[in-house]
């Protein structure tokens, strides 16, 4: 009898200090969270897609970390959003206050071995994704004499983009290496909607590396008029609704060809990808991940979603995340070169 009352003392003992240590931790948390501001960083200009992503979660993810901080969103653009992705992941405080949102190209950007990518992605913590681009497309407008990707293969296409790591300038260069198209890039424009506004002008024939969501969403007036054609579906799977446009792996001449695109296409479904930098301490990492769960399916944040943001929501975890880059990383050493090489020749 008492061997037994002695193991159920431990064991209270045990719990009783169990609990007071968690509730300490916590505790720590709350207290560091409640005098710490967290920064959201976006790698574009305050306006588009990323930048009211990141608005969006920041209005409502504090309300889910201990110590309910204040949130801030700071607009770093530059070099199709590396030099964010650059300053998070190196420069800025490792210490759970600093989160990202960069171009979805971003996480593969070392594995490609894009000059100015000075980061290991495989060592960034991932904290999650809220949207996929669906159906990547490519574009031109409607007087264009290219009527089909077949014609942009014979003759000169001008398409704009941000910067030479953004999928606006990847997606056509990575078109020109693998299937022989002729798309010139025309880089230096400011996010999505300067090109647009430069495609209305005739400065531009198109562009490619936006969504059809997008497309729909922002430029509705375009698809009902017929002012642009859609020429590409830069996407592993079909939209039904443009069922008689070639999806990019239908050009590829070979298997080598169909992995490379594979392998950069996949990327996709992270579009609104949020993450932080290696070395954050794991009680906060696990504090702000939990964080992020938790807003994916608060009522205020689903509802502005529905009306501050273009795209449905599509949650990805930082294990979906985890294992997509994981799986990146390990693609075959032939693949990965030449990927790089291509990335490489306008860099």
């Amino acid at each position: 009898m008492r061997i037994t009352l002695r193991r159920v003392l431990c064991f209270a003992l045990a719990w009783s200090a169990a609990s007071v240590g968690c509730r300490a931790q916590a505790d720590a948390i709350s207290d560091f969270y409640s005098s710490h501001p967290v920064t959201f960083v976006v790698g574009f200009p305050p306006s588009g897609g990323y930048d009211a992503s990141a608005r969006v979660l920041a209005a409502h993810i504090r309300k889910h970390i201990p110590g309910t901080p204040n949130t801030i969103v700071q607009n770093m653009p530059g070099a199709g959003s590396l030099v964010a992705a650059n300053n998070v992941y190196n420069t800025l405080p490792r210490d759970g206050t600093v989160i990202g949102i960069f171009a979805d190209a971003a996480p593969l950007a070392p594995l490609w071995k894009i000059k100015g990518a000075l980061y290991d992605a495989t060592a960034v913590n991932w904290l999650g994704a809220i949207a996929s681009r669906g159906t990547g497309i490519g574009y031109v407008r409607h007087d264009s004499p290219i009527k089909s990707i077949e014609d942009a293969r014979r003759r000169e296409v001008v398409v704009g983009a941000t910067g030479p790591n953004d999928s606006s300038s990847i997606y056509p260069r990575l078109l020109n290496e693998l299937t022989g198209t002729k798309f010139r890039i025309v880089q230096g424009y400011r996010g999505g909607p300067e090109v647009d506004l430069a495609i209305e002008r005739g400065e531009l024939d198109g562009r490619l590396g936006t969504s059809w969501l997008f497309l729909n969403h922002d430029r509705p007036d375009w698809v009902k008029t017929g002012f642009v054609r859609v020429i590409v579906q830069l996407s592993l799977s079909r939209n039904p609704i443009l069922k008689d446009i070639p999806i990019v792996t239908d050009l590829a001449a070979n298997e080598e060809d169909r992995q490379v695109m594979q392998l950069i296409f996949g990327i996709h479904r992270f579009l609104r990808l949020f993450s932080l930098a290696p070395g954050v301490p794991a009680d906060r990492l696990a504090a702000l991940r939990r964080a992020f769960d938790a807003t994916m399916t608060d009522p205020a944040f689903l509802a502005d979603v529905k009306t501050k943001l273009a795209e449905p929501l599509e949650v990805a975890t930082w294990n979906d995340v985890s294992d997509f880059i994981r799986d990146a990383y390990a693609t075959p050493k032939a693949v990965v070169d030449r990927t790089a090489r291509m990335m490489e020749a306008e860099n």
